[in-house]
């Protein structure tokens, strides 16, 4: 069997995403031989491959913004309701002496990984882990996996590849280092420097990545989160718990190829699904001027699908399906299940109101009247 490499991105507090990714990959017989990782990328995988997923479901389940910056619990609970996007400027505020503050707050994240980490359970994993940091001192990045890596310094170059500005550099073997995502926050590179061809790369961000991958006849697949994560310092456990959840549903998603955008619809039958709306009534919509034919070439449709997500070369059926999905929102519709298409669309038709004063109230939150024209014409007419 082909061996398979996984890749896990930098991101903070968004690596929680990958816990929940990795949870259905592993429950559904996905096995991997290599692991590569920056920053919380790499902690991840150092901690999968050392103990397992259940021992890093407890490390999410017992991180808090006070176990890695050097707060008290009293600012930490403020934080945690309602300031958390201005978490660092807030923390700087609180300290007068800003350098006794980050040199704090780098022992403190130092300990804390270390004491997570076993350079032994590391050497003899079944698993090969590698990490990415980048060396400020000679000014280039170190890739290298566990076993290239000096036995005594095999934490240090975790603990490097996480050490994010705010912590100011890790000095370790007479050098100093930064953050490993200011080199290559998803190293697929390393990955495939070992002779891996088969990867799945596990992100915290749909942004583009900024490394070239310098490999050919490479098989990488990217696991991407279906909404954006928000900040990278949001260490708070409901948010933690939320991106858990995202991650396990969108891994469900890449396991049985499931259909939507935002919601996890069974595989279905184009024709089947198209079908259902024989019945609209084309000639009222053009005199509504709604889209004559429901299809993404016509008046502006693109655009609407570019705000939504769907990529250009989408069919026609899941460029409908995901406008469905948003009115799904707006009715708020349970996102977290995995349905039959027929389920989706009993659920649409049985809240939804074609009363045209309480549909605009339904859908307030959409401002492109032509979209909520078609949203009004194909949930009406759809056939469930």
């Amino acid at each position: 069997m082909e061996k398979i490499g996984l890749v896990l991105e930098g991101g903070g507090s968004k690596g929680a995403y990958q816990v929940g990714v990795l949870k259905a990959l592993l429950e559904n017989g996905y096995r991997f031989d290599a692991v590569t990782g920056t920053s919380i990328g790499a902690l991840n995988g150092a901690i999968l491959a050392q103990d397992g997923l259940d021992r890093l479901e407890d490390f999410w389940r017992e991180v808090k913004i006070s176990s890695i910056f050097d707060v008290s619990e009293e600012i930490a609970e403020k934080l945690e309701n309602g300031v958390s996007r201005n978490v660092m400027v807030y923390i700087l505020l609180q300290v007068r002496n800003l350098k006794k503050f980050i040199d704090v707050n780098g022992e403190k994240m130092e300990s804390y990984i270390k004491k997570r980490l076993d350079p032994v359970k590391l050497k003899n994993a079944d698993m090969k882990v590698g990490c990415v940091t980048f060396c400020v001192s000679k000014m280039q990045p170190v890739e290298k996996f566990v076993e290239d890596m000096e036995e005594e310094y095999i934490t240090d170059y975790f603990v490097a590849s996480a050490t994010y500005p705010l912590y100011g550099f890790y000095k370790f073997n007479g050098e100093r280092y930064f953050d490993g995502g200011i080199w290559d926050n998803c190293p697929v590179n390393l990955m495939a420097s070992k002779g891996y061809k088969n990867i799945i790369a596990i992100r915290t961000t749909d942004k583009p990545r900024k490394r070239k991958i310098l490999y050919d006849d490479l098989n990488v697949t990217y696991i991407t989160p279906s909404e954006d994560l928000g900040s990278m310092i949001d260490f708070f456990q409901h948010k933690i718990e939320k991106m858990k959840i995202l991650g396990y549903y969108d891994g469900l998603r890449f396991v049985k190829k499931l259909q939507g955008v935002k919601y996890y619809i069974e595989p279905f039958e184009k024709s089947d699904f198209m079908t259902r709306f024989y019945d609209l009534p084309f000639v009222e919509m053009a005199r509504e001027k709604v889209f004559a034919v429901v299809g993404k070439k016509y008046m502006g449709l693109r655009s609407i699908l570019d705000d939504l997500g769907v990529g250009e070369d989408v069919s026609d059926d899941k460029a409908i399906l995901s406008i469905l999905e948003l009115y799904a929102m707006c009715l708020k519709i349970d996102r977290f299940q995995i349905l039959s298409l027929d389920e989706f669309l009993k659920l649409i038709k049985e809240k939804a109101s074609f009363d045209r004063k309480e549909f605009n109230r339904q859908t307030k939150d959409i401002k492109n009247s032509k979209l909520k024209k078609l949203i009004y014409y194909l949930a009406k007419y759809v056939k469930v």
